[in-house]
């Protein structure tokens, strides 16, 4: 009988939504989960989790043991963080999901110095625009990229990233220059699948809503990148994306007068109810370092 055991996993069920979720998360058969789990509710005299076919829900006993269960195994590995010598070899996998296009042109150069650090950390990089369940999905943590809603997630803010009105020379020499935001009006426009179907600007104390014209759509940045490249319309896209274009000059950072431009932030998610393992407080750590001295 292990009684810390069997508190992380009755939290996993819990968390995961599901025996059949919280097995593949811990990678054991189901049966062992469910056994585990009818084992301790035989031991502690009470049932904990109403289960049927299709869902599963705390009873009054298993709510209040849940509760304990967090505090008591959060107390415990927070003890012994504390005991652990701050240069301690880390190992082990960390779960993390970031945007597609953040990743594949950074994401690299951001780990690269924390594995170098601590070479036994493996990384399971899950990229994709699409916003993971953390819980439920068996995530460490994930980079959010845009105004968060409230989620019942932890957050750490890292840093903001300058938005940029991009077209190409090219566009610009066939469809005239782009001297203030009337002159947006007519333009074709480049649209993020899941972005807002108009352009919100702030030019002084006055907000300006421009609706997209002749649309071309598509749910990766890097296509959007890259039709604005070939003069297929303007964009609007974060400085992740378009900088190194820019600064190749094949597009043009339009209306650079306008005051506050938006900024969009970037922050990390990681779950409110789990304790933190130290592999993932030591990334965090490195994550805000990171961006604090760029």
């Amino acid at each position: 009988m292990n009684t810390l055991e069997d508190m992380q996993t009755f939290i996993r069920v819990v968390e995961a939504g599901s025996i059949t979720a919280a097995a593949n998360q811990m990678h054991m058969a189901k049966s062992v989960i469910s056994r585990r789990l009818q084992l301790l509710e035989t031991r502690l005299g009470v049932i904990l989790l109403k289960r049927t076919t299709r869902n599963q829900k705390l009873t009054d006993a298993g709510q209040l043991y849940y509760q304990h269960s967090l505090r008591i195994v959060a107390d415990i590995h927070n003890t012994e963080s504390l005991l652990k010598d701050e240069q301690l070899q880390l190992s082990g996998i960390i779960r993390m999901a970031a945007p597609l296009s953040y990743g594949i042109r950074h994401l690299s150069e951001l780990l690269l110095p924390f594995q170098k650090k601590h070479p036994e950390i493996k990384f399971d990089l899950d990229l994709n625009d699409r916003m993971v369940n953390l819980v439920e999905e068996g995530f460490d943590i994930a980079l959010r990229i845009g105004h968060l809603k409230d989620s019942g997630l932890k957050v750490r803010f890292l840093t903001n990233f300058k938005i940029h009105i991009c077209a190409s020379p090219e566009y610009l020499k066939l469809n005239g220059h782009i001297n203030q935001i009337d002159d947006l009006i007519n333009c074709r426009m480049i649209r993020y699948a899941i972005a807002p179907e108009s352009w919100k600007l702030q030019d002084g104390a006055k907000e300006i809503t421009i609706n997209m014209n002749q649309t071309l759509v598509s749910n990766s940045g890097e296509i959007n990148l890259q039709w604005a490249i070939e003069g297929q319309g303007l964009v609007m896209l974060p400085d992740f994306i378009c900088q190194q274009a820019i600064d190749a000059g094949q597009l043009v950072s339009l209306l650079p007068n306008i005051i506050d431009k938006p900024k969009v932030p970037c922050h990390a998610v990681f779950s409110e109810s789990k304790y933190m393992p130290l592999k993932v407080r030591k990334l965090l750590n490195h994550l805000v370092d990171h961006f604090s001295l760029n």
